[in-house]
């Protein structure tokens, strides 16, 4: 049996500007209760909260279009969460650190031999945000099989990525 309690919110904004159009979007989910049980008579445990669920996960979309450049901006939260949902396991660590990542793009639009191009600059993970220790409990036994921090976080750290895009039509 599974039983869930939470709230998902999505909403969006968008306006023009003297100089551009600005654009919001976000999305939040609160999921403060995930109660499961195996089996009849089995222990029953409340999975919010932790790897699985984090009780709040949010991500925030912000772009600024003024004639044929575009700078937008993501920014995602997750929050802390216990390292198991059984309250019986202890661990040294027993919080993982809410986590935030912000990513930055800027794109500039242009026509060359008769083509619509886009040429674009994203920088991942800007302040190179890294997640709290975290370790599945399925491979404690195998060392390196798995990045220790918790689902979501980046794994590489900042990166940047630059191209060129080409617009049909």
């Amino acid at each position: 049996r599974t039983y869930s309690e939470g709230i998902d919110l999505d909403a969006s904004y968008e306006t023009d500007l003297a100089a551009g159009a600005l654009r919001l979007h976000l999305l939040w989910t609160h999921q403060s209760v995930l109660k499961t049980q195996a089996l009849p008579g089995a222990q029953l445990t409340d999975a919010a909260g932790t790897a699985q669920t984090p009780v709040d996960r949010v991500a925030l979309m912000a772009s600024y279009r003024q004639d044929d450049v575009t700078l937008s901006l993501l920014q995602r939260y997750q929050s802390s969460f216990h390292q198991n949902a059984n309250p019986t396991v202890v661990f040294d660590i027993p919080d993982v650190r809410a986590y935030f990542q912000t990513d930055l793009d800027l794109s500039y639009d242009f026509e060359a031999v008769g083509q619509n191009l886009t040429g674009f600059l994203n920088v991942s993970n800007l302040f190179n945000a890294q997640g709290g220790i975290f370790q599945t409990a399925g491979y404690t036994g195998s060392p390196g099989l798995n990045y220790p921090v918790g689902p979501g976080a980046d794994l590489i750290g900042r990166y940047f990525t630059m191209g060129l895009r080409l617009n049909p039509g």
